[in-house]
């Protein structure tokens, strides 16, 4: 049996621990750059709410809501696979925007919907659901 020279496994050992050292990196940025955006997500989805909280309050009806229906349509626009749901006061869905074919039904997040404080409408945040790829919106 043939043995490697001293050359030869210290270039394989090198080898090795560069692989290793390069795995590591890009595993540990691959976790880094998803957390990074999806914190920058959350932060706008918080801004949509917020907006869209402050919109309604000064809306009481559905003819007030369809005055500002262009606002919600800029507001809520654009954004792939974004769900948004407006109830009024009579608990009846004045807007339910769904954009993109592959959007889940909605699911309330649990918490008390933002809202106007007197019965006004609401917007609601949906959790989010895997899709059919196992990714998380």
């Amino acid at each position: 049996m043939t043995h490697l020279s001293l050359t030869s496994r210290l270039s394989l050992m090198f080898t090795l621990l560069v692989l290793s050292v390069l795995l590591l990196t890009g595993t540990v940025f691959k976790q880094l750059s998803l957390m990074h955006f999806r914190t920058l997500d959350q932060q706008e989805l918080e801004s949509k709410l917020h907006s869209a909280a402050k919109l309604l309050q000064n809306v009481h009806s559905r003819q007030q809501f369809a005055l500002r229906a262009a606002e919600f349509d800029a507001l809520f626009g654009h954004h792939e696979r974004l769900l948004a749901t407006i109830v009024g006061p009579d608990n009846q869905i004045w807007l339910r925007h769904v954009q993109g074919s592959e959007a889940p039904a909605p699911r309330l997040n649990g918490g008390a919907p933002v809202g106007v404080a007197g019965g006004g409408p609401s917007v609601s945040r949906h959790e989010p659901r895997n899709n059919a790829r196992g990714r998380r919106w």
